[in-house]
C-alpha cells in the first residue's frame, strides 16, 4: 500500500506534496511522486518524439527536486509515465495505492479547494479515495494528519462515519462531524427582524443534531466510534464551512452519492459545494471502500 501524488511537470505549488506528506506520516506509508506525460509514441515523428522525451527528462528532474523535500521519515519514490491523458495516467500508475492526491485549479481560491480537469474527472473516475489539496496549501513537513471530520449527508453517513472512525483509530487521529447549515438572505431580509430568523437557524440545528445522534447509533453498532459533533451556520457555503473551526492537519472527509457506481467516487451536487469552499483538505472515498472498511 502507498500513496500516489499526481504532480504536474511544470509543478510550482508545493501543495498536493504537503498533503501526501502528512498523510504518509499519519498512516506510516510510503509515498510515490508520479507525473503524466500526455501523449502517445504511436503514430508521433521524430519531432513530436524528442518533445515527448525532453518533457519526460524535465518532469524527471522536476520530481527528484520534489523527492528531496520530503522529510527522511517518509520512504518516497518517483515515477514519469506516458499515457493519453493525465487522468488515466494516474488511474493506470494507481495500482495497489491506498489514496491518490492531486492538488488544486491554479486559477482557483487560494486557502480552498479548486477543481479542475484533472480532480473532476477523478472524482467521477477513480476507485481509490481521492485527496485533494487546497490551493496554496502550506503546512509544516513534519505535519499529520490528526483530525477527520466527516461531512454529515443524513442517515446514510452511517457507514461512511463507521469506517472513517476506523480510519482515525489507526491514524492516532481525533474524529468529528460536521453538518453545514446555508441559509441565503431573504429577498426582503432587511424587512425581517433578525430573531426569527435565529430561531429558525436554532430549530434546524437542533434537528439537525438530532438526525446526528440517531445516525451515530447505526453507526456504533458498526463500529466503535467517538466523535465530536460541530455544526456550522452562514448565508452561503463558504460562510456555513468558515463557521466550524479548523486547523493544521485536519481532513475532511466526503462519501460518494448514491447515484454512482458502488466501485468508484462520486460526487453529488451538495458534496460538490462543500469541496469547492472546503479551507481543508479533502477525502472523498467510493461507497465500495466506505463498506469494506466499516465491516
Amino acid at each position: 500500500m502507498s500513496i500516489l501524488v499526481g504532480l504536474l511537470p511544470d509543478e510550482r505549488f508545493h501543495a498536493p506534496l504537503r498533503l501526501g506528506i502528512s498523510m504518509a506520516l499519519a498512516g506510516n506509508l510510503p509515498l510515490r511522486l508520479c507525473t503524466i506525460v500526455s501523449g502517445s509514441a504511436h503514430g508521433l515523428n521524430a519531432v513530436d518524439s524528442a518533445y515527448l522525451e525532453a518533457l519526460e527528462a524535465s518532469a524527471t528532474a522536476g520530481l527528484a527536486e520534489m523527492a528531496a523535500l520530503v522529510t527522511k521519515e517518509v520512504k518516497v519514490s518517483t515515477e514519469v509515465r506516458r499515457a493519453r491523458s493525465v487522468p488515466a495516467g494516474l488511474l493506470e500508475a494507481a495500482g495497489d495505492a491506498r489514496y491518490l492526491v492531486v492538488g488544486s485549479s491554479p486559477s482557483g481560491v487560494l486557502g480552498r479547494v479548486a477543481l479542475g480537469g484533472i480532480g473532476d474527472r477523478l472524482l467521477h473516475t477513480s476507485t481509490i479515495p481521492v485527496g485533494l489539496a487546497p490551493r496554496d496549501y502550506d503546512v509544516d513537513s513534519r505535519t499529520r494528519i490528526n483530525r477527520l471530520t466527516v461531512a454529515f449527508g443524513g442517515t446514510a453517513s452511517a457507514q461512511l462515519i463507521a469506517a472513517s472512525a476506523a480510519q482515525a483509530a489507526e491514524l492516532g487521529a481525533e474524529l468529528r462531524i460536521a453538518s453545514f447549515n446555508v441559509h441565503p438572505v431573504a429577498m426582503f431580509g432587511s424587512m425581517i427582524e433578525s430573531g426569527p430568523q435565529a430561531l429558525i437557524a436554532e430549530k434546524w440545528a437542533e434537528a439537525k443534531r438530532a438526525e446526528i445522534d440517531a445516525t451515530l447509533l447505526t453507526a456504533r453498532s458498526i463500529a466503535a466510534v467517538d466523535a465530536d459533533v460541530v455544526v456550522g451556520h452562514g448565508t452561503s457555503w463558504a460562510e456555513a464551512l468558515a463557521d466550524v473551526p479548523w486547523r493544521a492537519g485536519d481532513v475532511l472527509v466526503v462519501g460518494s452519492g448514491a447515484g454512482g457506481l458502488a466501485g468508484r467516487v462520486f460526487v453529488g451536487s451538495q458534496a460538490s459545494r462543500i469541496i469547492r469552499h472546503a479551507p481543508v483538505p479533502v477525502v472523498c472515498v467510493p461507497r465500495h471502500a466506505v463498506t469494506a472498511a466499516a465491516v
